[in-house]
């Protein structure tokens, strides 16, 4: 097991979520730290692990890969409020609502951009093809701005999608979000069994 290498995510003032995953299989835990003594204070079981996104006071844990497609929102003691269907980019709008760009390394895609509701529900808006996704930038009005499929995108408030532009001639290719373990092995998320994914 190696130390995941994303950014550190701090939710609150006394804990930090860090992950430790096996690369050859995908298979990893995260971690809420105590940021004075580093001691452990939760962990998740195994899973195939994608991203971390805190809210302020509860951290949302993506998980996708052997057959996993979902979101779970873990709360500072590391207790499970809530789980969604959904996995991607996530987005705190300012009114408060949880907005999704998906990402599911399957073609032809089947992702959208979702809304994450009370009691798991999942409202899915706008169909976006492709997948390699820069991380979303959210305005002032609750927009979501990102390139996708060569093209600068933005989905409304309402799950709406629209095109801004093209990609400029020459810079098509969107650099891969997935994480590094993810990058080596795009079965993981075809639903493939662990039992293959070694190196």
């Amino acid at each position: 097991m190696r130390l995941v290498r994303d950014d550190l995510i701090v939710a609150g003032a006394r804990l930090t979520v860090v992950g430790a995953c096996d690369y050859s299989s995908g298979i990893g835990c995260r971690y809420g730290l105590a940021l004075q003594s580093g001691e452990v204070a939760w962990r998740t079981e195994p899973r195939p692990w994608s991203y971390v996104t805190p809210t302020g006071h509860s951290w949302l844990l993506g998980q996708q890969g052997y057959g996993a497609f979902e979101i779970r929102e873990v709360a500072e003691d590391g207790s499970e409020l809530e789980r969604w269907p959904s996995d991607g980019y996530v987005a705190l709008l300012p009114t408060g609502a949880i907005h999704v760009i998906e990402l599911e390394n399957v073609l032809p895609s089947r992702t959208h951009a979702s809304a994450l509701l009370p009691g798991g529900d999942v409202r899915r808006g706008a169909h976006l093809p492709e997948f390699y996704t820069s991380r979303p930038a959210v305005t002032a009005d609750g927009e979501l701005v990102f390139w996708r499929n060569g093209e600068l995108q933005v989905v409304d408030p309402e799950l709406r999608q629209r095109t801004l532009a093209p990609a400029p001639a020459g810079e098509l290719d969107v650099p891969s979000r997935m994480p590094p373990h993810r990058r080596r092995d795009p079965g993981l998320h075809t639903g493939r069994s662990p039992l293959g994914g070694g190196e």
